[in-house]
């Protein structure tokens, strides 16, 4: 295919998602959000069409017709699906045939993700790679004596929270992988004196990797105060701070202060 035809092809694309999203789009009311979702939406109705034509080889016309035709599934699927599983070109598909349809499933994704911030679940997956239980329970197990201590007031102090708990997990779990690795040489070295009457340092490669989990495990320590730090800045009281006053009394002391005021808070 020349680069020609390419070019080509990807400006049909363009004016068969603007015209898609147009006729879809502009009679729903979204409010402020309408411009985003729009947009979304009609991005991941693009990369459906360019899959179908990718997949199947198709042509332009065949492609939209395709994305168009499975309207049941399509429907079905914004529907009962889980939040987590809905794609935006899955909800670009329902929009086409049930506007109000797709839009409830937006609000539901939109209603998970709050949730999910809510639980302290979000912050959990980033440190979960392994997707163990045990692992997500220790997180929110401290995360929720965190929350007991401070009593978290909107949604920043919350999310300091989150960062505590996240810091001082990732401190326990380099310091436990550190000892873990450090604590199998030592026994491999006692066995090696035993046995043998002698033992071999670790190599360079090993060494290192000891000192590479103490360094990961003394950044989370840090990141663990600089957060507690930002908690506690957060909670002191805001200096006061005077933006207009004619006059002003300090205790015993009166002072008045004017447009024409000097540095000492005097008039002329």
């Amino acid at each position: 295919m020349s680069r020609k035809h390419t070019h080509a092809d990807a400006a049909q694309d363009v004016e068969a998602v603007s015209e898609w999203d147009a006729a879809a789009l502009t009679s729903s009311d979204l409010g402020d959000e309408i411009g985003s979702l729009a947009g979304e939406l009609a991005r991941g109705y693009a990369e459906l069409i360019k899959n179908l034509r990718r997949s199947w080889g198709v042509e332009l016309a065949e492609a939209e017709e395709q994305a168009r035709s499975p309207r049941d599934r399509a429907l079905a699927t914004v529907r009962t699906a889980d939040p987590a599983n809905l794609g935006w070109w899955t909800i670009s598909q329902a929009m086409e045939h049930d506007p109000a349809l797709a839009l409830a499933a937006w609000d539901r994704v939109k209603d998970a993700a709050r949730k999910e911030l809510r639980s302290g679940h979000r912050t959990g997956q980033a440190l979960d790679a392994g997707h163990q239980p045990l692992e997500r329970a220790r997180f929110l197990a401290l995360r929720d004596a965190f929350r007991e201590d401070w009593c978290p007031r909107g949604g920043i102090e919350n999310a300091l929270i989150d960062q505590l708990a996240e810091s001082f997990t990732s401190y326990l779990r380099w310091t436990e992988r550190g000892n873990l690795y450090a604590e199998s040489e030592c026994r491999s070295e006692d066995s090696k004196m035993a046995l043998e009457g002698y033992w071999v340092p670790p190599r360079m490669g090993e060494a290192r990797w000891m000192a590479w989990c103490a360094e990961q495990a003394q950044a989370s320590h840090r990141r663990f105060l600089m957060t507690l730090k930002s908690l506690q800045d957060l909670r002191r009281l805001p200096a006061v701070s005077i933006t207009s006053v004619g006059q002003l009394n300090l205790a015993t002391q009166q002072i008045n202060v004017s447009a024409d005021a000097d540095s000492t808070g005097t008039t002329d």
